[in-house]
């Protein structure tokens, strides 16, 4: 059995440190401000094989569960630096910040 609780992280600072040094483990969840995504997103970010993995897809309200939940389908993006994976995530993160490490 595993855990399904979230760390929470609430400032740019912490979040960026968090990207930074992700391990093959873990995963960041975080509200989106993406055009063209519902709700303005959620962007998932991970680092697998020595690459950065984005996903960016639809954060749609579940009405019934008063939750938000993560479409299936999305846009992957990989990047092969911490730099390049930040100049892309930054400017799509929704402030206040509402970001995750799972």
């Amino acid at each position: 059995m595993y855990s399904t609780i979230e760390d929470p992280i609430r400032d740019i600072r912490s979040l960026r440190r968090w990207v930074r040094n992700l391990e093959e483990d873990e995963g960041l969840r975080i509200v989106g401000k993406v055009q063209g995504f519902t709700g303005g997103g959620f962007l998932f970010v991970g680092f697998h094989q020595g690459k950065y993995r984005v996903n960016i897809c639809d954060r749609i309200r579940d009405t019934k569960e008063r939750v938000y939940r993560a479409s299936k389908e999305g846009q992957w993006r990989e990047f092969v630096s911490f730099e390049k994976a930040w100049s892309f995530v930054r400017p799509l993160v929704r402030r206040p910040i509402q970001a995750w490490v799972y």
